[in-house]
């Protein structure tokens, strides 16, 4: 069973973690300021969950061109916390599914 809880917007998404059992940390390439949250959220579920529990980092509308992300950042960032990749595309499907299967499939 999965449960998806979309924390844009919050300055705080710390509740009810206890259930959790991993995290896709979607930020938008168009964005650099959605990437540089990325750390925060981290350190916020490792300190509620455990520095085990799997984290995915998901680069989202790759379809566009007006990155301010690189998709090598992204890879670096995962690399930095030996954590999954990907980026994906909401509007072409691209890697949606994907992104959800991998992240359920880490504590199978």
């Amino acid at each position: 069973m999965l449960e998806i809880w979309d924390s844009v917007g919050c300055s705080d998404f710390h509740t009810g973690f206890d259930s959790v059992d991993g995290f896709l940390f979607v930020y938008s390439v168009t964005s650099r300021d959605s990437f540089l949250e990325l750390p925060r959220f981290k350190q916020e579920a490792q300190s509620q969950r455990g520095e085990d529990v799997p984290i995915m980092i998901i680069g989202n509308k790759s379809d566009l061109s007006e990155r301010q992300v690189e998709t090598t950042e992204g890879i670096c960032l995962a690399n930095e916390w030996k954590c999954s990749f990907m980026e994906r595309s909401a509007k072409t499907n691209q890697n949606v599914v994907e992104g959800f299967t991998k992240i359920a499939t880490e504590r199978a």
